[in-house]
């Protein structure tokens, strides 16, 4: 197992030195830019959609109508952190699936 480590290290390196002296930085710094550019407005917009079903859920559910009578702190905190960890579930399926949805390959 250290040898397949070291083997990818070396390789890595490797790699980079064969962009390097054949000038194939264009390459992968472009699409690179494209992909983070792409990666961000996506995120953004999951984002905005992730918070409005949450917010959505806990209208339908009658959550929100429940807390605001019951005015516990402590019962208001966890819905709180709950919310917040359902948020952090949805981003990392998102993140999970993203080079699936924005890079699979188009029918001809």
């Amino acid at each position: 197992m250290l040898k397949e480590i070291v083997i990818s290290i070396q390789s890595y390196f490797r790699a980079h030195a064969f962009i390097r002296t054949h000038r194939l930085w264009k390459w992968i710094i472009i699409p690179g830019i494209c992909y983070a550019i792409l990666f961000g407005i996506s995120m953004y917009f999951f984002s905005k959609s992730a918070n409005a079903a949450i917010e959505w859920l806990t209208k339908e559910t009658g959550l929100q109508v429940w807390l605001t009578r019951l005015q516990d702190s402590w019962i208001g905190f966890l819905f709180t952190v709950g919310g917040i960890m359902l948020w952090l579930i949805l981003m990392l399926l998102y993140f999970s699936l993203f080079k699936y949805i924005w890079l699979k390959p188009i029918p001809v």
